[in-house]
């Protein structure tokens, strides 16, 4: 919400309460305008915490990067200052080296010292770190979906707005894991008014985070948990419903997200 919207916002509720005193109806509204500003701020805050994150992690990445970078430039100055020691000795300067990274399904082989390599993935960013491979995973989705849900049911979440290596399936409600590291999780949720529900992140099957919103007026309310945990090459992470207030309801907003990326 900008400062603007901000003041907006304020001056309504501020003209709404002096002409609501002894009027239930416009009373009414005032609260659920200020039940609404609260929801905005809370999401606005939660939205900036993975901003941070996502800042962090870029600044991160640059750094190894001037890491890779200075670690080279030093190895070529030691092998030309080697070479010019040597009298009657050609001075020779060898070419880069080629970083090549395999597709997770493929799996290297080496014969008599050669080492074959896979198809390449130029559309992933990717640095050499210490001899493994680090690359950029990240996801966001949101569920607009109005069918009824019901416990141990996987949720779908159709609306995607960013999804960086494309691992997460918008079909399925799955993310697929290529690469073993640190990852973080976000599963939001809102519950729609007179409703509850709870939900949780699985790690093939493992829950591995639990979140629980209640709605005990006309207003919708909101839930989230982050998480941090190591994850495998070849795992599955989703979000299911644990609970849920009525089975045969809408009991969930548009605001229901799920997101993620990879730390290192």
């Amino acid at each position: 919400m900008t400062l603007y919207s901000s003041i907006f916002l304020f001056l309504i509720l501020g003209i709404i309460g002096v002409c609501a005193d002894g009027d239930p109806m416009l009373q009414n509204v005032l609260r659920k305008l200020s039940e609404l500003t609260s929801t905005v701020q809370e999401q606005n805050e939660k939205i900036i915490q993975l901003q941070q994150i996502v800042k962090t992690q870029g600044c991160e990445l640059e750094t190894l990067r001037s890491t890779v970078a200075q670690s080279h430039h030093k190895d070529t100055d030691d092998r030309t200052s080697g070479s010019n020691k040597s009298d009657n000795v050609t001075l020779t300067t060898a070419p880069p080296t080629k970083l090549y990274h395999r597709e997770p399904d493929q799996q290297s082989s080496t014969t008599e010292g050669k080492a074959s390599a896979g198809p390449l993935t130029p559309h992933v960013k990717r640095l050499l770190m210490g001899g493994s491979v680090v690359q950029r995973v990240g996801f966001t989705a949101y569920r607009y979906s109005d069918d009824p849900l019901i416990p141990k049911q996987t949720l779908i979440y159709e609306k995607v707005l960013s999804n960086v290596g494309s691992r997460y399936n918008q079909h399925t409600g799955i993310f697929s894991a290529d690469v073993s590291g640190l990852y973080v999780f976000y599963s939001g949720v809102e519950c729609a008014p007179h409703q509850s529900m709870g939900i949780e992140i699985m790690n093939d099957g493992n829950s591995i985070g639990y979140t629980y919103c209640d709605s005990k007026s006309d207003a919708y309310s909101n839930s989230g948990e982050m998480i941090v945990a190591e994850v495998t090459s070849g795992s599955s992470i989703w979000v299911r419903v644990s609970s849920t207030s009525n089975p045969n309801a809408d009991t969930i907003g548009h605001k229901t997200m799920f997101s993620g990326f990879l730390l290192n």
